[in-house]
């Protein structure tokens, strides 16, 4: 089978509202950044560290990817449909979130997962929702730029209905731990003004030489940067909990 190609080369902002032009600048402050569109009308951000072809990107070209993830969609795709093999992570945002009063109340919106006891709220197809996909590439590209191991951002889709996902490279992982701890690299990314939320084992994963690489960055805080995400996110859940739109979610990632 031929791999499908992108139609256009360049993209304009122009012609398409789901690409926020202010967006746009602030991920070319990190390098220059290219935009796509497929046949099948996804648009592909690709991002200043990326490693890897344009047709690697199209969701068109992949072969069944492998779920993975707890409180999001995650996939894994390690070939594509003429054969080549390739090694990427598709990150969806997080569109289970809190129902609890209390916990709303003070902001903290994120679902706890299934052992909470938490009642998700599901929201789909949301901009302010969508935009984490946005944050979570900007976080990627100022550790890249800060010489701090994590996962390499390769490209930002954006699919008709709105949905955001990050492709990032697979980091091929090993068994002994060296160099930083979890600790010190904590350190060294609040000294950038990031607020690492819930960073802690389950977000690290060591490479084949034993380097510590930091995963999985959505729900980080970069004050005063993400303050108004944070705020329309958090003001879009709160206006979706009442109690005819919650429910109990049987859910398989």
């Amino acid at each position: 089978m031929k791999l499908i190609i992108s139609d256009t080369s360049l993209y304009s902002l122009s012609e398409d509202t789901r690409v926020p032009k202010e967006y746009l600048a602030q991920l070319k402050n990190y390098g220059q950044c290219e935009i796509y569109i497929t046949p099948y009308d996804t648009i592909i951000i690709t991002l200043p560290t990326r490693t890897l072809p344009v047709s690697h990107l199209i969701e068109e070209n992949w072969v069944a990817p492998t779920p993975y993830g707890n409180v999001r969609n995650v996939f894994l795709v390690e070939q594509l449909i003429d054969g080549t093999q390739t090694n990427l992570f598709i990150k969806s945002p997080e569109r289970l979130f809190t129902s609890n009063q209390i916990l709303l109340g003070k902001k903290d919106f994120w679902w706890g997962g299934r052992r909470s006891g938490e009642k998700p709220l599901l929201i789909q197809n949301n901009p302010a929702i969508e935009e984490q996909g946005f944050w979570e590439a900007i976080f990627l590209l100022e550790l890249a730029k800060n010489k701090i191991k994590a996962e390499i951002p390769q490209a930002i889709l954006i699919t008709n209905p709105i949905e955001y996902r990050v492709i990032v490279e697979r980091i091929e992982r090993g068994l002994v731990i060296k160099g930083p701890g979890l600790q010190e690299i904590t350190s060294s990314i609040q000294k950038l003004g990031i607020i690492p939320v819930d960073l802690s084992y389950y977000n690290i994963v060591p490479d084949r030489d034993g380097y510590i690489h930091i995963i999985d960055t959505n729900r980080w805080y970069w004050p005063p940067y993400t303050d108004a995400f944070i705020q329309k996110i958090f003001e879009t859940i709160r206006a979706a909990t009442l109690p005819e739109k919650i429910q109990n979610y049987n859910i398989n990632l």
